[in-house]
């Protein structure tokens, strides 16, 4: 069936109705003698709209007026709709009805306003509602039924005025399950005091279907303000919106499910005052559902809005381009997440952007997950100048299950995250192909992590403060000019690879900083760790620590396992050790003063050279394992309690240091140790301490000690004893 009449010919028929029905209401300035012609007549014969009453829309049983044959039709005068019946039911399958400023007003136990029931028939059914008066119908203000056996329909209400009805103001697709092209758009309006939703959608074809809701003020409804659902898999959904001033619902102002195999989701603008008045839900809680190869299509929604509690539920398995930017999303009761993504197909993909959002809600700002075993695509989320303030659960979380995506992408910058509940950003996916990024990112008084990310990492200029741990790290994360300080556990905890430069870890109530194998340390100053015990830096093997600055620990300064190099650092003031390691750690060039113990080498086949050691009350350097070298050090202003050296182990070489003011300077309890070389005075009790022979010390090679006269240290040569310990 042709469509004889566009919307815009359409509307452009009814303002040109209206003009001419004002310029002949005016009528002349020097009007002909007798009486003046009926309005509606002239505005009958320059339109050809035709009056409703009982001769072109005879009643029915259960309607005032029945409109059945197609036509432009207008309402010359007000309805009052009585018990059992509808104001105006139309039953054909192509009209236009002008309200021309008369209202439908219902009395106790009236229907609907305007009921749209078209008969089977046709294939194509189209109708235009203009200016709609409707007041304290018993129903709803008006109701579209999907036309029985199928066929495509397109309806647009424009300037409907609803007020005061039990039911909705708009209710349209009532019947659902009808195939087809359905397009409802609906253009200026007011609804206010609605017992049910302000408008009520249902778009279920399954060809291209769309609703367009814009110009529209909802005030004070029982339900929803407005919904709009497809439950059939339509080959395209089209949901648009603009210019939505919406406030007072006990429900949500903005709700649904759309499920298509292509939807197109989307904002114009959308405007809200500051309060609300919202008593139960959210102003905007959608969920959007897919089947089908295209899956959803570029939605870009919730562009420069102001939204007061939101939930939005992403069901489908692909959103592409999606954007939120400049957006207020405030939570309510019940509002938990900015966006929950959990897709359950093997081609889903999402690239999502948010952008200036501000979130206070009762749950997770940005949540994504996994449902099903099969392996996912691209995942790709962006999050931009964005403040989510005290979440009721995680200012972003996203859940191990997408780990099996094929490509892993997370950007974060210039985001801060405020007294979540739990983790401020929780990225818990390990996967090979995952790539992360954090720069200026600031997140603080949370109850859980502060940030716990994923491999492959980068974060910059980044601040993790008053959390329980600051930040913790998959592998191979990169951390640069980043703060972690006063948190409840540790200032940084990371897995394997990782490297921490320039970096702040300070007064974290357990360890400033703690990595497992093979990482990089350089420029990090970790001060004031451990309110009871704690660590400044506990660090695995294979690492590398360098141009470090460690004080005031409550337990080690520096604790690392084998393999291990530690150089250009400065160590002080820790209640142990201030340098604790296992075997084959190199130690060089480092300054380190005021512990229990100065270096406490544990492991065999270390190294010690060129470090400088002051005040400690144990022992300057002890060495239990067996092979290391301890050379060119200055370990000088012990306790007087304490050892310079104290060496344990076996077959360790001690040579050409400079050992001063220690209770003694160098005491050997191992076996087959060089001790030669080496500068050896004003100890207070003794220089040199050896454990004789045969209880456990034996076959010591220990240069003996020259008296300061005979062999002053300048004088030394290859006559003398070249491998003797002088003073």
């Amino acid at each position: 069936m042709a469509r004889p009449n566009s919307l815009a010919s359409t509307i452009l028929i009814s303002a040109l109705a209206a003009s001419a029905a004002h310029d002949a209401s005016a009528g002349p300035l020097n009007p002909p003698g007798g009486p003046i012609g009926e309005t509606n007549q002239v505005f009958e014969s320059l339109t050809g709209f035709i009056p409703i009453n009982q001769d072109t829309a005879p009643g029915t049983a259960d309607s005032v007026f029945c409109i059945s044959t197609p036509g432009r039709y207008y309402l010359p005068d007000d309805i009052v709709v009585p018990a059992g019946k509808h104001g105006i039911k139309v039953t054909t399958d192509d009209f236009v009805i002008d309200h021309n400023g008369a209202e439908i007003i219902g009395l106790p136990g009236s229907l609907d306003g305007v009921y749209v029931a078209p008969v089977a028939g046709p294939t194509e059914f189209q109708g235009v509602t203009l200016g709609a008066e409707i007041s304290d119908m018993g129903g709803n203000g008006i109701t579209l039924v999907s036309p029985p056996g199928g066929g495509s329909y397109s309806y647009v209400f424009a300037g409907s005025n609803v007020s005061g009805v039990t039911g909705d103001g708009i209710n349209a697709g009532a019947s659902g399950g009808a195939p087809g092209e359905h397009t409802v758009d609906i253009w200026g309006g007011l609804f206010e005091s609605i017992g049910g939703d302000g408008i009520d959608v249902d778009l279920d074809g399954a060809g291209h279907s769309r609703c367009a809701c814009a110009g529209l003020t909802i005030n004070g409804v029982g339900g929803d303000g407005v919904v709009i659902d497809s439950v059939a898999l339509s080959q395209k959904l089209e949901v648009l919106f603009g210019d939505l001033d919406i406030c007072g619902t006990a429900g949500n102002g903005v709700a649904g499910t759309l499920q298509g195999s292509e939807v197109d989701f989307g904002f114009g603008s959308f405007f809200s005052p500051e309060t609300f008045g919202l008593t139960d839900g959210d102003l905007l809680a959608f969920i959007l559902a897919e089947a089908g190869p295209q899956l959803l299509a570029d939605p870009s929604f919730l562009r420069e809005i102001g939204l007061d509690g939101i939930n939005l539920f992403v069901e489908a398995d692909r959103l592409l381009r999606g954007e939120v930017s400049n957006t207020v999303l405030r939570g309510i009761a019940g509002a938990a997440y900015l966006l929950d993504f959990t897709p359950t197909s093997s081609a889903a993909e999402l690239n999502q952007l948010f952008d200036g959002v501000s979130f206070f809600g009762t749950g997770t700002g940005v949540s994504l997950a996994k449902s099903g075993a099969a392996q996912l695509g691209s995942i790709a989320l962006t999050v931009k100048e964005c403040d989510f303030q005290k979440p009721g659960l995680n200012g972003v979380k996203i859940d191990n299950g997408i780990k099996g995506a094929q490509k892993l992408s997370f950007d974060f910058e210039k985001v801060k995250v405020s007294g979540a509940a739990n983790e401020g950003i929780d990225i818990e996916s390990f996967n090979t192909n995952q790539a992360t990024t954090l720069r200026d990112v600031t997140v603080q008084d949370c109850g859980g992590f502060g940030a716990e990310i994923g491999n492959n990492a980068t974060i910059d200029g980044c601040t993790f403060n008053n959390n329980s741990t600051g930040l913790t790290l998959g592998n191979d994360c990169l951390v640069t000019n980043t703060q972690c300080n006063r948190n409840r556990s540790s200032g940084i905890d990371g897995q394997i690879g990782n490297q921490i430069v320039n970096c702040v870890v300070s007064f974290n109530d357990q360890n400033g900083l703690v990595l497992l194998n093979s990482s990089l340390v350089s420029g990090v100053a970790a001060k004031s760790n451990g309110a009871m015990f704690g660590s400044g830096m506990i660090i695995g093997g294979n690492s590398l620590i360098e141009d470090c600055t460690v004080a005031s620990s409550a337990t080690d300064g520096i604790f690392c396992e084998s393999f291990c190099q530690i150089r250009n650092c400065i160590v002080t003031n820790s209640q142990n050790e201030n340098i604790e390691c296992g075997t084959n750690c190199t130690i060089e060039g480092c300054t380190i003063h005021f512990g229990q113990n100065g270096v406490y080498m544990l492991g065999d086949s270390g190294r010690i050279t060129g470090c400088t050691f002051g005040l400690h009350f144990q022992n300057g350097v002890f060495l239990m394992g067996s092979g290391c070298t301890l050379r060119d050090n200055t370990i000088a202003g012990g306790h007087v309690n304490a050892t310079g050296i104290a060496v344990s182990g076996n077959s360790n070489r001690v040579t050409q240091n400079d050992v001063s003011r220690y209770g003694t300077g160098v005491s050997i309890m191992g076996e087959k140790n060089l001790v030669v070389r080496n500068f050896v005075s004003n100890n207070f009790t003794s220089d040199l301490v050896v454990v004789p022979t045969g209880m456990l010390a034996t076959e010591n090679l220990v240069g003996e000690i020259f008296d300061a006269v005979s062999a002053a240290r300048s004088e030394l040569n290859e006559t003398d004893s070249a491998w003797s310990n002088f003073e």
